[in-house]
């Protein structure tokens, strides 16, 4: 399990790559609005624990244990978001940190309702 610091540096890594953005620690860090030295805190077990990994030009990726298990979080946090901004009209850096706590503890099954009361849809443990 993560921690909240951990999935916050793993959907914002996320985004980057999705994005084709630059990924090396001063990038996310500038997204996460900390230090480069938080983000290099945060790194160091996600490398030791083959989640993610330094190429060789500095930008940090997803190994592929690292994409299947930050699928499922993603895809929570999208969910959550969606719901806490589009339907209960939450400013997006609340509806932002409100989601990525959430995403820690919630069950697919909640998920899921949310998701179908928002008319998206969760895949669960699909992954």
């Amino acid at each position: 399990m993560f921690s909240v610091h951990e999935i916050k540096f793993l959907i914002t890594l996320h985004h980057l790559n999705k994005h084709n953005m630059s990924s090396k620690n001063k990038d996310i860090a500038s997204q996460m609005k900390v230090s480069k030295t938080a983000v290099s805190k945060v790194t160091k077990p996600l490398v030791e624990n083959n989640i993610i990994k330094r190429e060789v030009d500095g930008n940090i990726c997803f190994t592929p244990k690292g994409e299947a298990m930050i699928n499922e979080y993603i895809e929570k946090y999208d969910s959550l978001f969606y719901y806490f901004s589009y339907y209960l009209k939450l400013e997006k850096t609340i509806a932002h940190q409100d989601s990525l706590f959430c995403a820690l503890t919630i069950s697919n099954e909640s998920t899921s309702k949310i998701a179908t009361v928002s008319g998206r849809k969760f895949l669960g443990d699909v992954i």
